[in-house]
């Protein structure tokens, strides 16, 4: 599949890192020089709502209105499965539950990196930006406060770059 232009669709729910898995890729584009922008649909006014959020990365300037359907969908709780968004043919398809990847993440004791093992899955599927440019973002926002997260995020991210070919995408 073709990185560009990408066209992803991200849905979990509030606390799962939907919102931060869309900004930290589109930072890494961006710092890639390549246009893209990001938007978060909250529909929680708790934590456990759902939660969406679209990514769009091309060649030339984008608009996330003139969207039509996504060529990448990433389900990261079993709750968001029933919401279907247009997707075009051949759509990569990546639902966290049904790959095992909460489990993997549950094994490095890092469940809140489920978010970052998706993302490597995406990219090893769909190499829109180089890994280090998402490293290298990750540290930039999780800041000093959250620094200590910043390996065990790096390791599932890393994971799930280097399962992504075995795992069923």
């Amino acid at each position: 599949m073709s990185p560009l232009p990408l066209r992803l669709w991200i849905a979990g729910q509030g606390g799962q890192g939907v919102s931060f898995m869309a900004q930290l890729l589109c930072r890494a584009l961006s710092h890639e020089q390549k246009f893209a922008v990001s938007r978060s649909d909250p529909e929680w006014g708790i934590r456990g709502g759902h939660v969406i959020a679209s990514v769009l990365m091309d060649t030339q300037r984008i608009n996330l209105s003139e969207a039509k359907d996504y060529n990448a969908l990433i389900y990261l709780h079993p709750s968001v499965r029933d919401l279907k968004p247009p997707q075009g043919e051949d759509a990569l398809c990546i639902d966290a539950y049904e790959m095992g990847l909460l489990q993997r993440a549950r094994a490095l004791h890092f469940e809140q990196g489920l978010n970052l093992l998706a993302l490597g899955v995406l990219l090893s599927q769909i190499p829109c930006c180089q890994p280090n440019s998402i490293v290298w973002q990750l540290k930039r926002m999780l800041g000093r406060d959250a620094i200590a997260a910043w390996p065990a995020n790096v390791a599932l991210f890393e994971q799930g770059l280097n399962d992504g070919d075995r795992l069923k995408a």
